[in-house]
């Protein structure tokens, strides 16, 4: 039997849940919390497909007033207890935002000026001389948000895609002696080392990527994870010998000395936006017309080009 105590309770339910709903029943609602539904997926990859759970393991997030760019709000939620589609609910007073998310900053990156959206960066640690970077292979990834309108009412879900800003270019030397492999100096300049909070790339001053060598069957290898590439960037790759002079000044033989996206970009169809893992293989072989050397170069096993005595 419907009764009048069963109408009232009804109606406190009722009542209950439209206040969970909006967070506060004020007739000031500044200082009342509201929910943002975010959902976070990382499918600008070549797989075309959704990697966020196989890449991304730290999330930071920011939330900036549209107007004024004021920092509003912070967050770094723990990825693992994001719901299973990678959704999160994030309680914000009302207002217009813009929300940053950035993916992967645990050791090698770090955040400054966050305070406001303009000013705020993104860096790569350097060592104490403030140009070198030593290799660690940890991907950055970042996602802007504009204009998010948060009122009390119910939102549609923000699906924010994470872009990856880091790459891993591997160069590959065969065809040097024990003693030449010990010889070799490979670095990757360019200035792409500081971001801003749009996900531009903001120069502070140039940065020198150090590589991880290793040797494994008769391949020396030398790995460098970096920031931002881009066409005609000034990203600048530089591999030599440096005890091994051949030249009548005395020089070292240069194996390569040019930019590194020119070089990336030989290979047809490559896209410096979208692909993330690069290969340069160079197979030294001697020079049958004096004491230098031939090097045939290689991009991701696209022959690129033959060079006698390296580029120098």
């Amino acid at each position: 039997m419907i009764t009048a105590r069963n109408i009232l309770n009804g109606l406190l339910l009722l009542t209950a849940g439209a206040i969970l709903l909006v967070g506060c029943v004020r007739d000031d609602r500044s200082d009342c919390r509201y929910p943002l539904p975010l959902r976070f997926t990382y499918t600008y990859n070549v797989e075309q497909t959704d990697l966020f759970d196989a890449e991304v393991t730290q999330l930071d997030l920011f939330l900036y007033d549209a107007a004024s760019g004021r920092l509003v709000a912070q967050l770094s939620p723990d990825v693992d207890m994001l719901s299973p589609d990678n959704g999160l609910e994030w309680m914000v007073p009302p207002g217009e935002y813009d929300i940053v998310a950035w993916g992967g900053v645990v050791q090698r990156y770090r955040f400054s000026s966050m305070q406001s959206f303009e000013q705020a960066l993104m860096s790569i640690r350097r060592e104490q001389d403030g140009e070198t970077v030593s290799q660690q292979q940890e991907h950055l990834f970042h996602a802007v948000c504009r204009d998010v309108r948060v009122t009390g009412n119910l939102l549609p879900e923000v699906v924010m895609d994470l872009h990856k800003n880091s790459n891993d270019v591997r160069i590959e030397i065969t065809g040097l002696t024990e003693t030449q492999r010990e010889q070799v100096a490979c670095s990757i300049r360019s200035a792409n080392g500081d971001y801003a909070f749009d996900n531009t790339i903001r120069t502070q001053q140039p940065v020198t990527y150090l590589p991880e060598a290793g040797y494994t069957n008769g391949v020396a290898s030398y790995d460098h994870t970096v920031l931002g590439l881009w066409p005609e960037d000034d990203s600048w790759l530089k591999v030599e010998l440096l005890s091994t002079p051949v030249k009548s000044d005395g020089t070292a033989q240069t194996l390569f000395d040019g930019s590194l996206s020119e070089l990336l970009l030989q290979k047809p169809g490559t896209n410096l936006d979208l692909e993330d893992e690069f290969t340069i293989r160079l197979e030294v072989k001697p020079s049958s017309s004096d004491s230098s050397v031939r090097v045939e170069l290689y991009v991701n096993d696209w022959h690129v080009v033959d060079m006698n005595g390296g580029l120098g």
